[in-house]
């Protein structure tokens, strides 16, 4: 699938069953658009784009809390 930012982004279902996979691609899909709308980080395979994203809604807190 696409992600927001413009990569790919793949994942195995992990099902042997055609239609268990769907589902599973299913769930996925619906979980990166809830991630999307609630402004997280819609990939979290990597450590690095958690801390990014923990990084910069810190610094938006802190400089709320400035102002």
């Amino acid at each position: 699938m696409k992600l927001n930012t413009g990569e790919c982004h793949r994942f195995s279902t992990g099902a042997a069953d055609f239609e268990k996979a769907k589902e599973s691609a299913n769930r996925e899909l619906h979980n990166v658009g809830f991630r999307a709308e609630n402004n997280l980080p819609q990939s979290t395979r990597k450590f690095k784009r958690v801390a990014e994203y923990a990084r910069d809604r810190m610094q938006t807190d802190l400089e709320a809390a400035a102002e």
